[in-house]
């Protein structure tokens, strides 16, 4: 099968959208297809399609790509957004399938607490004079682009749910997981088993509202009356705010001292950043999936995080709190790290769990059904 993905930003491994692109890609490759990718650059657009038009000139971009190369792929994979266009424009037995990473339409639902600094709140003020027109109108092109794909890729099953609420037949819909690099899994598999006598409670993400920004203090401070004399990670933490100071800024002065942040690092890096990690925490309010409970429970730290879109893939309700749910989060953390035999028999759960997660494994469903869906298209 030849497959193009068309991507709305850089391709980039470091940057979650494409790297799913990049590695699922990879993962077909190795069953015989012909993969190919094009990003704003391979448009001729080096810049990328920002500003207030940004998105609407991309979708004229990939439209008028599709109209005149759609003809030569057994299928294109295109961002959510994409291609709000009928579907008879296009090649016929090409199969168009839209891909979510991260489902626009939550967030018209889902309240982020703020980060108490500066630099959000000012995003804030801004956002809300635009913000709320400007999600009508992308939830409107996500929608269109949906009804007129032959097939919707999403990675969790709220996705479907959600989707479903908005009248798109669930029969169209597919739920591919993300899986874990090989070659990274088996780095983190060697780790030794997280020790418990100098607890460190880690973090992987940028540190921003919908990823629980916002209540990490909280989280951080009953954390630490629990289990006195905690550290905290905060990997990969650079964003909006983009220093370690800035970061830092956000929790209460008595609490700075305990907590490493480290703003970037790359792939080859975070074994040797996860040797002294113990345990992991997700408070994210929405996610396509969620690379970083794949790595931390790859290296063998049990996660506790939020019955939010994404995580409840991963991890069983043992390991989940309501969304918001700050002090049954801490909890859950010290109960974990209190109780050694309770960690022991979660970590190990943890990096068994992994290995349900395989990009291979993960290419072979996509594929059969890929391939199904195309006989559908010729028997149209």
């Amino acid at each position: 099968m030849k497959i193009l993905f068309h991507s709305l930003v850089p391709l980039r491994s470091d940057l979650g959208a494409t790297k799913v692109l990049i590695e699922v890609g990879q993962a077909l490759t190795r069953l015989g297809c012909e993969c190919e990718f094009i990003d704003p650059k391979g448009m001729g657009n080096e810049l990328g399609f920002s500003g207030a038009d940004g998105l609407h000139r991309y979708q004229i971009a990939v439209r008028d790509h599709l109209v005149r190369h759609a003809a030569e792929f057994d299928a294109v994979e295109f961002d959510q957004a994409a291609l709000p266009f009928p579907r008879q424009m296009f090649a016929p037995e090409t199969l168009l399938v839209a891909r979510s990473v991260l489902l626009t339409l939550h967030f018209s639902k889902i309240r982020f607490p703020r980060i108490q600094h500066w630099k959000h709140g000012l995003s804030h003020l801004l956002g809300s004079y635009t913000g709320k027109a400007r999600q009508r109108r992308i939830e409107a092109e996500v929608l269109l682009t949906f009804q007129n794909a032959d097939l919707i890729n999403v990675a969790n099953h709220d996705d479907v749910k959600e989707l479903a609420s908005r009248g798109i037949d669930g029969g169209k819909v597919a739920v591919f997981h993300y899986g874990l690099k090989e070659e990274l899994n088996v780095a983190l598999q060697k780790l030794a088993s997280p020790r418990l006598e100098k607890p460190v409670v880690c973090f992987i993400g940028t540190f921003d509202a919908r990823k629980g920004g916002g209540d990490m203090p909280a989280i951080f401070e009953r954390i630490r009356k629990l289990v006195p004399g905690v550290r905290f990670l905060l990997l990969g933490a650079k964003g909006l705010l983009q220093t370690e100071e800035d970061v830092l800024g956000c929790f209460p002065a008595n609490l700075r001292d305990s907590i490493r942040v480290v703003p970037a690092y790359s792939a080859a890096e975070l074994p040797s950043l996860l040797k002294e990690a113990t345990i992991g925490i997700f408070p994210s309010y929405v996610e396509g999936f969620g690379f970083a409970i794949l790595e931390m429970m790859a290296a063998g730290m049990p996660v506790v995080a939020y019955q939010a879109p994404g995580p409840p893939e991963m991890l069983t309700k043992e390991f989940l709190v309501p969304a918001g749910g700050r002090k049954e989060l801490a909890q859950k953390v010290a109960d974990l790290l209190l109780n050694e035999p309770l960690f022991r028999s979660a970590s190990s759960w943890a990096r068994k769990r992994v290995e349900n997660f395989n990009w291979q494994q993960i290419a072979v469903k996509t594929l059969a059904r890929y391939e199904s869906e195309k006989i559908k298209l010729k028997g149209r």
